[in-house]
C-alpha cells in the first residue's frame, strides 16, 4: 500500500480488514450510498493532522504484515482479530 499523501481509507464493515484498521478508517455498508457519501464528504475535509494520524495507523497495521520479522507480524495480528471476534 502507498498513501504518500495520508489519503482516508473507506472500507465495507463487511470486510475482515476493516476492523483490524479500526478508527484509522471508514466503515459503511456497501449497499448505503447516504453512508458512503458522507465518509467522502468525512474524509475530504479532515484537517492534515487527521488524516496524516489515520494514514499512520493504516502504515501501522500494514507494515506488521510486511516487516521483516513476519511471524512475529502474522502472530499479532492473529491476536488482533481474535480480539475483534470477542468484542463482537
Amino acid at each position: 500500500m502507498v498513501n504518500s499523501r495520508n489519503g482516508g481509507m473507506i472500507l465495507s464493515e463487511s470486510n475482515v480488514a476493516a476492523e483490524l484498521y479500526g478508527d484509522a478508517i471508514a466503515q459503511v455498508g456497501f449497499t448505503d450510498v447516504s453512508s458512503i457519501t458522507h465518509a467522502m464528504s468525512e474524509s475530504i475535509s479532515q484537517s492534515e493532522d487527521k488524516r496524516k494520524h489515520s494514514a499512520d495507523e493504516l502504515r501501522k497495521v500494514v507494515s506488521l504484515a510486511a516487516g521483516e520479522n513476519s511471524d512475529r507480524a502474522i502472530g499479532q495480528l492473529l491476536e488482533e482479530i481474535a480480539t475483534v471476534i470477542r468484542l463482537r
